[in-house]
């Protein structure tokens, strides 16, 4: 009875072995076929620009994505792959911005939008409107003709009431 034992544990251990080589080549494949650019790689770039730009050192540090809430979920749910990243943020003194953008247009893409969440919410440090503004506040809302037609009612609208 003890003779069977032997080979079919060795086949379970190739197979376990198999399965295990095919997952890594798989999640290899995945992360291959959508790139991205982490926030290591700009950090300290982008820290540096905004030293230039507003004359003082303003912290840089990545959201924290393993928070899963009501709105986490829908983030994920979105079919469009740029709605699934985090929003950046700021507390008033540190920018949040997203630990990895999606890259399929290309790293210099990903590295300015990068960019641009970095200036857009050391702005609303430097306004001050850091507690007052919504987390997902756009600096194209801020410049009017940023969008379509439609919304120059609402910029200019807004910017008289913010006078």
């Amino acid at each position: 009875m003890q003779s069977w034992v032997g080979p079919a544990r060795r086949l379970m251990l190739k197979a376990k072995d198999r399965a295990r080589r095919v997952s890594a080549r798989v999640r290899t494949a995945m992360r291959a076929d959508d790139p991205s650019v982490s926030l290591e790689r700009v950090q300290r770039r982008l820290e540096l620009l905004l030293t230039a730009v507003y004359g003082r050192a303003i912290p840089i540090a990545p959201i924290e994505t393993n928070l899963w809430n009501r709105e986490r979920v829908r983030q994920l749910a979105n079919r469009d792959p740029r709605a699934r990243e985090p929003a950046p943020g700021v507390d008033g003194a540190t920018i949040y911005l997203p630990a990895e953008l999606g890259a399929r247009a290309g790293d210099a893409e990903a590295i300015t939008r990068y960019r641009l969440f970095a200036l857009e919410q050391a702005e609303r440090i430097a306004r001050g409107t850091a507690f007052v503004a919504p987390l997902d506040d756009r600096l194209a809302r801020s410049v009017p003709g940023a969008r379509g037609r439609r919304d120059r009612r609402s910029d200019c609208t807004g910017a008289s009431r913010h006078r």
